[in-house]
């Protein structure tokens, strides 16, 4: 017969193999993501991630380089359920460099959102056309409790963090 506290320490591991499983630290949650938009001129100069609670602010943040003939995008979000994240790797010296948000996760009982990206730069020792850039990537997430936001490369570092208001 097992002992209460034996059980529970069962159920525990139970829980930590199966968030391990699924890739995901104990205590995050998966959200659910949504990409919006992304482009090599949609940027600031200056690596960032805000939020963004409306398709105007959206359509705005978006065509930053009306000039390298970045189009409005299209943003079929509901933003009466959803918040639009933007995240910029700022300027980049050429073309090489990779931005893309792979998940969203929301640690339970904190007011952070961690979104996971690929975050890459060029190898400096290779050839690239040497081209300004700011690469950038617009997700949706369902609305949510968040007063902050990082984003982690995939191998964990940490590229950037913020407080998150609208």
């Amino acid at each position: 017969m097992w002992t209460a506290p034996f059980a529970a320490s069962l159920l525990l591991m139970g829980a930590c193999a199966m968030c391990q499983a699924h890739g995901l630290p104990a205590g995050e949650r998966a959200l659910a993501l949504q990409k919006v938009f992304s482009g090599d001129a949609c940027g600031p100069g200056t690596a960032s991630v805000q939020a963004l609670g409306d398709v105007h602010s959206v359509v705005q943040a978006a065509q930053c380089d009306a000039l390298a003939g970045t189009p409005a995008p299209d943003v079929p979000v509901d933003f009466s359920s959803h918040i639009v994240v933007q995240v910029c790797m700022g300027t980049q010296s050429s073309s090489g460099a990779v931005l893309d948000v792979i998940r969203a996760t929301q640690h339970r009982g904190k007011k952070r959102l961690t979104l996971h990206a690929h975050w890459s730069l060029p190898d400096r020792t290779r050839m690239q056309a040497a081209v300004i850039t700011r690469p950038c990537v617009y997700v949706a997430l369902p609305k949510g409790d968040y007063r902050s936001v990082r984003v982690l490369d995939t191998s964990g570092k940490l590229m950037l963090k913020s407080s998150l208001t609208l």
